[in-house]
């Protein structure tokens, strides 16, 4: 299958402005609530050159090849994994990286995606090297994907509001888009100052003051984040608003009511059906202290069901492409089932829906609130 990096770009960009022009509703309060979820937009590319082309695209379309604010110039054809921004993945990525600048150079170069897969297998099919690919690997070779999209988001919000050049951003860098009053009024409504203060200070880990590029990560990416203090306020906020008293916890009908769902529909791609727990065995394993509620602390367990971030979403991807791929379902991929649907991975959207038909008027684990956590500069 061929095809142009010309037609690709083109292509991608119909799909970004038909994202961006679809209305998304902001309320809360929901009386037949529908639940798809299409992970093609919450994952990374599978292929690390699809991920350097759509950035590609959007160095173009803000008009330069590099992110430029007086200070710093850096190409981002350049690939950024962990702290490393020179190589896509060390000496193992070296054939990866020199086919990759074959196309970055050329554009009306065919993209051959049997080619690609070729190339790809035998770097994803590693530990062990054994001629098959497992849902292990494949989740490492996805979390990486991941990894990279995140690590790259957060390089350019470093690049392009630290104006002072010294590797981290001051709260006034993070926040100027408010006032000093806002500021000082410090609301600590969701998204208002204070709030994202609070953010800044959790995510200032060794508190001085300033966020450095962990931090910054953490600050852009809390759903992505393994510090706890993070994932604390994270599900702070989510389930701060769910009972009736506001008290910070949740009683068993709370749970069952504005949690279970959401948690099922997650825990979905990760088990078989048949052994998710029903809600009133779920309450009673995470209830550790047996005072019939859960607290912040207890739902830790189950964070990234309730509040999958990017990393969450990569190992789904994974269990999907083993899913939809592996002919013989013995668990693992082979480079003849990987070629027979080959398309597979490159399409941009698949889809797993969930409906409830219950009134659910303060369901705070709807995505529609992941706004609070984008657009924070």
């Amino acid at each position: 299958m061929k095809l142009t990096v010309v037609a690709y770009l083109i292509v991608a960009t119909i799909v970004l402005v038909f994202l961006t022009l679809t209305p998304t509703s902001r309320h809360h309060h929901h009386h037949h609530r529908h639940i798809g979820r299409r992970l093609g937009h919450k994952h990374a590319p599978f292929d690390p050159l699809v991920g350097k082309l759509e950035r590609l695209m959007e160095e173009r379309s803000s008009g330069g090849g590099a992110i430029d604010n007086g200070n710093h110039h850096h190409s981002l054809s350049s690939v950024t994994t962990g702290n490393n921004w020179d190589s896509f993945s060390g000496n193992d990525g070296d054939e990866l990286d020199r086919e990759e600048e074959e196309y970055l150079r050329d554009e009306e170069v065919s993209f051959n995606i049997t080619k690609r897969l070729l190339t790809m297998f035998p770097l994803i099919d590693k530990d062990p090297k054994d001629g098959y690919i497992s849902l292990k690997e494949l989740e490492n070779w996805n979390v990486e994907r991941a990894v990279e999209r995140l690590n790259y988001k957060t390089m350019k919000e470093m690049r392009l509001h630290d104006l002072d050049g010294d590797g981290s951003l001051s709260l006034s860098e993070c926040l100027h888009r408010f006032s000093l009053t806002n500021l000082e009024k410090n609301d600590m409504a969701p998204g208002q100052a204070g709030w994202w203060k609070e953010q800044f200070s959790i995510a200032d880990a060794d508190g001085n003051g300033f966020l450095n590029f962990a931090e910054l990560n953490d600050f852009l990416n809390p759903k992505d984040s393994e510090n706890e203090e993070i994932q604390v306020w994270l599900l702070r906020e989510k389930i701060r608003y769910m009972g009736n008293d506001k008290d910070g916890k949740l009683n068993f009908v709370e749970f069952r009511d504005h949690a279970y769902d959401i948690y099922k529909f997650h825990a979905e791609y990760e088990y078989n059906v048949n052994d998710i727990p029903k809600p009133e065995q779920k309450f009673a394993e995470l209830d550790f202290n047996h005072d019939k509620f859960l607290t912040v602390e207890e739902l830790l367990p189950i964070l990234h069901q309730l509040y999958p971030g990017e990393i969450t979403y990569a190992t789904y991807y994974a269990k999907y492409l083993i899913r939809e791929v592996d002919a013989d379902k013995d668990g693992k991929l082979t480079i003849n089932e990987m070629l027979n649907n080959e398309e597979i991975f490159y399409s941009k959207v698949f889809e797993k829906e969930f409906d409830n038909e219950e009134d659910n008027e303060d369901d705070d684990f709807d995505d529609d609130d992941d706004y609070y956590f984008h657009d924070e500069f």
